[in-house]
């Protein structure tokens, strides 16, 4: 009833089976925003990072191609593969349809390919997504309408959903937050100014209430003036992530305006198993870490300001009834918790062993693009 209300909707008792009908004359607020956006939709670009998983993208981009929106590229970057399987596939499928475009990036790494992505796009907005994500019909047009939704907007987070709940793993993801760490369904707006969250003693430095980069979209000029997304973190490096939280981090350090759509939605196919589970938090604790690294690297000056924040920071990290944790039930693997924090202290270590990767692979692959229109 709340989005209702916010609609200009009348609130309701019961769903019906024919789902809520406007009464007659009224527009839903999201609708007329839709339609006023569609009519000037800026050109955008979809960029979509893969390596050796044919399969997951021949459901992801006739998906991706489907969507309800007028002007868009795809570009598709292949990353440092190990066969032709993915390029064969594109080849023999999309050879003829303009909106697709191939980039084959040999430097190995997701910040890798996302920039790779970057300089290839023609849009004024270019949108990242992963391989194992089905966006809804409307997924681009709510990215449109996030920008809109404010002034000097930078940056664009969607509500990334679970696609299925069939494991204890994909319950206990959930539960950990997922990929929307309680964001829920109303648009927030984050900044240096007017818009702080007021429950949260770490912000901006805990970027990962802005989103997650399966489901992002940037101000294409502003991302490039940032310097694209870092090298030495992100999946494929020693860091083992982090290349999306820095980035968001950034947009709002910089004074932009980051916003949370919640209808710019995708769906996710979360790991079943816990072993993969405990290794994607493992990973998460190492990326935040070294994106912590990397931030008081960049300015020392920080440190100063993220030891007065620590008073407040242990409950928030640490009480059942904090906001990160006040989803969690009595039966969360407590190794899970473990593995976050024990990641969060190896972090700080990985960046520089990152950064030094990162040098490496420059020196090794210093031109590396194959681009196919």
């Amino acid at each position: 009833n709340a989005l209702l209300i916010r609609n200009g909707l009348p609130p309701i008792a019961q769903l019906g089976l024919g789902g809520i009908v406007p009464p007659d004359g009224i527009v839903p607020h999201c609708l007329a925003e839709r339609y006023a956006v569609l009519a000037a939709a800026p050109f955008m670009s979809v960029v979509i990072c893969t390596r050796d998983r044919t399969a997951m993208l021949s459901q992801n981009l006739p998906a991706v191609l489907a969507l309800d929106y007028p002007h868009f590229e795809v570009i598709v970057v292949n990353n440092a593969p190990s066969t032709a399987d993915t390029e064969q596939w594109l080849h023999a499928h999309y050879a003829n349809d303009s909106r697709v475009r191939y980039v084959r990036e040999d430097r190995p790494g997701l910040s890798w390919a996302s920039n790779a992505g970057l300089r290839h796009a023609r849009g004024e907005i270019v949108a990242f997504t992963d391989d194992d994500v089905l966006p809804s019909r409307h997924w681009l047009t709510a990215v449109a309408c996030g920008f809109q939704a404010a002034a000097n907007v930078g940056c664009v987070t969607g509500y990334t959903m679970p696609a299925e709940l069939e494991t204890q793993a994909q319950y206990w993801f959930e539960q950990f937050g997922g990929f929307n760490k309680g964001r829920g369904f109303a648009r927030m707006c984050f900044n240096l100014a007017e818009h702080r969250p007021v429950n949260n003693p770490l912000y901006p430095y805990i970027p990962g209430i802005f989103g997650a980069g399966a489901n992002m979209a940037f101000r294409t000029d502003l991302l490039r003036r940032l310097g694209g997304f870092d090298v030495a973190l992100g999946g494929g490096t020693p860091a083992r992530g982090g290349g999306d939280i820095d980035a968001f981090f950034r947009v709002v350090m910089s004074g932009a305006t980051l916003v949370y759509e919640p209808s710019a939605l995708l769906m996710h196919y979360h790991r079943r198993h816990f072993a993969d589970l405990q290794r994607q938090l493992d990973s998460y604790g190492t990326a935040f870490g070294a994106f912590l690294m990397k931030t008081i690297l960049v300015r020392p000056s920080r440190v100063l300001d993220l030891v007065q924040r620590i008073p407040a920071a242990i409950p928030y990290v640490f009480s059942p009834r904090s906001p990160r944790n006040i989803h969690k039930t009595h039966d969360y693997p407590s190794d899970l918790t473990r593995g976050e924090l024990w990641g969060m202290v190896q972090g700080t270590r990985a960046y520089f062993t990152s950064y030094r990767h990162a040098f490496a692979v420059s020196v090794q692959h210093p031109r590396s693009e194959t681009v196919q229109a």
